[in-house]
């Protein structure tokens, strides 16, 4: 299949980010939101349809991402700050901050962990 790598990458991004999203948990949601008919988002989700970059952008601003998140393998290692920069970048540096921190302390348990 073409690009079929791809397609699934960002299909599973994008079930990935729609489970995270409470406002955007089925395809209807996110079809209404994105302003994308229901069968193109489906298509999308099956991997039968590839996405241009307009689609990818509406389904990424919906999803509060970048679509970059949603290009990205799953399989590949992602920071976490990445793959929700649009979100957070509208906090204040203390919190930004926080959740650095907290992001760093989860890495250092897990790996404390496995050296034990």
């Amino acid at each position: 299949m073409k690009n079929a790598t791809i397609r699934y990458a960002i299909s599973s991004n994008i079930e990935r980010f729609m489970r995270a999203t409470p406002d955007t948990r089925t395809e209807a949601e996110l079809a209404a939101r994105a302003h994308i008919p229901k069968s193109t988002v489906q298509g999308i989700l099956r991997g039968l349809i590839d996405v241009d970059v307009d689609m990818l952008d509406a389904i990424a601003k919906v999803l509060r991402v970048s679509a970059s998140a949603l290009l990205a393998p799953s399989a590949e290692a992602v920071d976490p700050i990445s793959l929700y920069r649009d979100r957070i970048v509208d906090l204040p540096a203390d919190q930004q901050q926080r959740i650095q921190d907290f992001i760093g302390s989860v890495y250092a348990a897990h790996e404390e962990h496995a050296t034990t």
